[in-house]
């Protein structure tokens, strides 16, 4: 699995950015998931607040 195109640090930077990306992406899709599983139970539950 390796490619002569990119030299050794290019490639390890690519890969740290490429998967820091990736977690804060899955970190917001969490958070917008919970966001609206909370917004949905205060709906369907006004009396209770906090979940």
């Amino acid at each position: 699995m390796q490619t002569p195109l990119l030299p050794l640090k290019q490639l390890r930077r690519y890969n740290r950015t490429v998967s820091v990306g990736g977690m804060v992406t899955r970190l917001a899709n969490l958070n917008n998931a919970n966001r609206n599983n909370l917004r949905a139970n205060n709906r369907s539950r006004p009396m209770r607040v906090c979940d």
